[in-house]
């Protein structure tokens, strides 16, 4: 579960193809507090931390099923992009926002009249 809130704001820096797709973001989150494995919010959508690197600023790798990629903006981003991330709550925090899954459950559309 998430709160809503942003915790930082990281920049993609490399989105590998495939299936899944991986997306590399370099952000300032504390590496010693995440874990591979670890569900973390990018811009709201509930991804997969599968890789923790250093090396002139933290980065973070993150899967992406082929269905987030077609259904959230997940499958727009490009390097470059500046992204919200918040790593998921534990059981027993405070949260100041909303509980939000980040999970996809369907597609809406947006009509302006």
């Amino acid at each position: 579960m998430f709160t809503g809130l942003v915790e930082t704001v990281g920049v993609v820096r490399a989105v590998s193809g495939g299936s899944p797709c991986v997306l590399r973001i370099e952000a300032d989150l504390p590496t010693n507090e995440v874990a591979i494995g670890d569900s973390v919010a990018v811009d709201g959508v509930c991804l997969t931390l599968v890789k923790v690197g250093s090396g002139g600023g933290s980065w973070f790798e993150f899967e992406a099923a082929t269905e987030t990629m077609q259904r959230t903006m997940i499958g727009s981003l490009r390097p470059g992009n500046h992204v919200n991330l918040e790593r998921a709550m534990r059981l027993g925090d405070r949260f100041g926002g909303h509980l939000v899954s980040g999970h996809v459950d369907c597609v809406g559309e947006v009509c302006i009249r």
